[in-house]
């Protein structure tokens, strides 16, 4: 089964919303933060399955590679800086999406 683009860009589009409420919603509300891991997950699944060639192959390893790191390390473990520098790329991949 391949994923819809659509599911994935609206997934990167709510990790984009949330990364929009600030740094500071991010650092308090632990539910914020790992909604966004949460979603980032999500968002690599999808590309992994979506059908080859439909978004530029590193944008998909991109994705893959965060989902890598975020599913198989232990939430306590995963340095929230990370979390936030990587969330501030949404832009970048959703205009890399809608250029291919």
């Amino acid at each position: 089964m391949t994923s819809d683009l659509g599911e994935l860009v609206e997934v990167l589009s709510r990790i984009q919303s949330l990364v929009l409420d600030g740094r500071d919603v991010f650092d308090r509300d632990p539910r914020q933060r790992w909604s966004i891991e949460r979603l980032w997950i999500h968002a690599g699944n999808l590309a992994n399955d979506l059908e080859p060639g439909l978004i530029p192959d590193d944008v998909v390893g991109d994705l893959v590679g965060v989902r890598i790191v975020y599913a198989h390390i232990w939430p306590s473990n995963l340095d929230p800086d990370r979390v936030w520098e990587d969330s501030q790329e949404i832009h970048d991949i959703l205009a890399q999406i809608e250029d291919s």
